[in-house]
């Protein structure tokens, strides 16, 4: 409230009646949040930039790019390629373009794991049980 308008809200107001007592908060506001001086200042306009084909030519060299400076981290073996981009060698194509085949019936559209024509998995073998804590018999707690 008071950085859009200038005057304190009444957060403000109540801190500083506390601090100073009752009276006009007026003369606490800053006269540069009035809005005269609010028209003042965004009287003029302010024109857009014409495009580089309009900048005036001048005798100065045009500024250089700045200097390339190695970035922290493990740099990269090769950039990343677009989606139908083909690679360095020229014959691979990115892998959303090419249909999987599995390899046990050369049928499109599946691979070896999903195939229909796989035989069944054979069944995993048990899983060896763990030993429980050990437990002492009774026996030997009635030698202690």
């Amino acid at each position: 409230m008071w950085d859009l308008t200038g005057i304190p809200c009444k957060h403000g107001v109540c801190a500083i009646w506390l601090k100073y007592g009752k009276g006009p908060v007026y003369d606490y506001v800053s006269p540069y949040y009035s809005i005269d001086t609010f028209m003042k200042i965004y009287s003029g306009s302010i024109n857009p930039m014409s495009g580089s084909a309009e900048w005036p030519i001048t005798d100065k060299t045009p500024p250089l790019p700045p200097l390339y400076s190695n970035k922290p981290g493990r740099p990269k073996k090769m950039r990343k390629q677009s989606a139908g981009e083909l690679t360095t060698d020229g014959e691979r194509v990115a892998r959303s373009r090419i249909t999987l085949h599995s390899s046990n019936c050369k049928k499109p559209g599946h691979n070896c794991r999903k195939c229909p024509d796989n035989p069944k998995p054979k069944d995993k073998l048990p899983k060896k049980k763990t030993k429980s804590a050990r437990t002492v018999p009774e026996t030997e707690k009635e030698v202690q």
